[in-house]
């Protein structure tokens, strides 16, 4: 939608093309500025526990999610990691769920071998309550 807008605003002949690229441009900042300040203060309310029937990972600065995935439920866990987070040493442990991709649950920005340890733990925790 808001891609249709801009098009039609710089299409559009009547419209003065200086100021929407103005106000264009501004937002796209202000957006991108906000996301990284959300983003930096978010961090440090990120975190999971391993416990011993269950993983739970909490998240949250404006609105507070916390998710927990007994060992029974998982079904499948992998690590990713994109081409950013490559370069960074980090990597996402995906923990795929019996309940569907509501109740799937990602652990984003782990040290490479944190996450492949995290990942060989609920591997056996798997294969344990199976």
């Amino acid at each position: 939608m808001a891609g249709g807008l801009t098009a039609i605003l710089l299409l559009n002949d009547e419209i003065p093309q200086k100021p929407v690229s103005i106000i264009g441009g501004a937002a796209i900042i202000f957006i991108t500025l906000f996301s990284f300040i959300i983003t930096i203060l978010g961090f440090p309310r990120k975190g999971y526990l391993v416990r011993e029937q269950d993983i739970s990972f909490q998240k949250g600065l404006i609105t507070y999610k916390l998710t927990t995935v007994p060992f029974n439920r998982i079904q499948h866990v992998e690590v990713n990691q994109g081409v950013v987070s490559k370069i960074l040493g980090l990597s996402t442990v995906k923990i795929y769920t019996a309940g569907g991709s509501y109740s799937d649950l990602s652990i984003h920005g782990l040290l490479k071998d944190d996450a492949r340890r995290l990942k060989s733990f609920l591997s056996d925790q798997i294969s344990r309550h199976e």
